[in-house]
């Protein structure tokens, strides 16, 4: 799960003393790694209750920290205490009667947390960003889309960095719920800084000149659900040995993905804007802030997917006053060369350093959340 869920408020209606069906099935299951003894945790945060308590220290002891069913990275397990007819006796007393609707209440919120974040593993939360009054009608568009599409999406969160003009409305009470944050100052780095509001384990950037099917969506998510530790995207761009920025595909040492579209761990979010170095004045990828994420993620030693997206799978809106326009080609591609070289220093330094992954920067201010 993402390092900011929060666990949801859980108000179970029960009848004493009938046995209920979950109870059966979750007694007759047994671990998944010896198959053997009874299933006794669950774990986080993709969910899966598969262990037991046996398998997991015998797993932890040989640094296998992962699900044995997902194999997805597993750094903590939750205990799961399930209710049976023959754990306590039925009796008349009021005493032992709360006491087993309060056993009964506290295993049930804990199936339903656990199901609960089950599914926020199989959605993730879109990220775009807005500056420009002119692309008010890509907002109609892309908000309108966006919040039906909630087999794919736990919501969408919108950055608008424009402190002088007023962010373009934002629809509320739709299927999928749309956030708006209110950045104080303009920065591309803006749409990282999000994790104390998404609750999914991947966050999906986009553009707010495209528009995204559900379909790819859907592909991209299973491609992370693969590769969780990966960067997927639909746009192929490379370097050269010089760290000359290309528009064209490479191999996958040198492949990078851009910010028009890209999918990744909520947990680079925050090691991105954990990283002074990368938030300093004198940063060259103040306007390329994704091909650092790129090489911050290829630092880890996983470097970006790209998936094929038919032409029916993205619109393109209008693109009025955007980075790459306003500039000469050949300046943008100047840039984007610079940042490449200068961030590729910042991660051979840093690679496997303690400093990787710091405390948050105090200098990096929390967007306003409003009341949508």
């Amino acid at each position: 799960m993402g390092a900011c869920a929060s666990k949801p408020k859980i108000a179970p209606s029960l009848k004493y003393p009938e046995t209920r069906k979950h109870d059966i099935e979750f007694i007759s299951a047994r671990c998944v790694v010896c198959f053997h003894a009874p299933l006794e945790l669950c774990c986080i945060p993709c969910g899966h209750f598969c262990l037991c308590e046996s398998c997991h220290k015998s797993m932890k002891s040989h640094s296998q920290t992962f699900c044995p069913i997902c194999k997805g990275s597993v750094p903590d397990v939750q205990k799961i205490y399930i209710p049976t007819s023959n754990q306590h006796c039925i009796s008349t007393s009021e005493e032992q009667l709360s006491e087993y609707k309060l056993f009964l209440e506290t295993a049930e919120s804990q199936i339903e947390y656990i199901e609960y974040m089950h599914r926020l593993t199989r959605l993730t939360t879109i990220v775009l960003m807005g500056y420009q009054a002119k692309r008010k009608s890509n907002y109609e568009t892309i908000f309108n889309a966006y919040s039906k599409m909630e087999s794919v999406l736990d919501q969408v969160v919108f950055i608008w960095n424009n402190d002088i003009v007023h962010p373009p409305h934002v629809p509320q009470q739709t299927n999928v719920p749309i956030r708006l944050l209110l950045s104080h100052s303009n920065h591309m780095y803006n749409r990282f800084n999000v994790c104390h509001v998404v609750k999914t384990p991947s966050m999906l950037v986009v553009d707010d000149d495209v528009l995204l099917s559900e379909y790819i969506i859907a592909s991209m998510l299973r491609t992370y659900t693969r590769y969780p530790q990966s960067m997927i995207g639909l746009d192929y761009r490379s370097f050269d040995a010089s760290g000359n920025y290309l528009t064209k595909r490479s191999t996958p040492e040198r492949t990078l993905v851009i910010g028009k579209t890209m999918l990744f761990g909520v947990q680079y979010a925050e090691a991105f804007i954990n990283n002074n170095l990368l938030l300093t004045a004198s940063n060259p990828c103040e306007d390329s802030d994704d091909l650092a994420m790129s090489f911050l993620i290829r630092a880890k030693g996983h470097p970006p997917i790209v998936l094929s997206a038919r032409k029916r799978d993205r619109t393109y809106l209008n693109d009025v006053d955007g980075l790459s326009n306003t500039r000469k080609w050949s300046k943008w591609m100047k840039d984007r060369s610079q940042c490449v070289r200068w961030v590729q220093g910042v991660f051979n330094l840093q690679k496997g350093s303690i400093n990787y992954y710091t405390k948050r920067n105090p200098s990096v201010k929390s967007m306003e959340q409003t009341s949508v």
